[in-house]
């Protein structure tokens, strides 16, 4: 079984987390989605 580290590891590095950031827009994105599930 692959490790999860090893995965975070690679997806870094295919999206070039490093370089680029964090996407900004990803944390209005979250909400949005639990927001009509009356997730708490």
């Amino acid at each position: 079984m692959t490790k999860l580290q090893e995965i975070v590891s690679k997806l870094n590095e295919e999206f070039d987390i490093k370089t680029l950031g964090k996407d900004p827009s990803f944390s209005r994105f979250i909400p949005s989605v639990f927001d009509p599930l009356l997730y708490d």
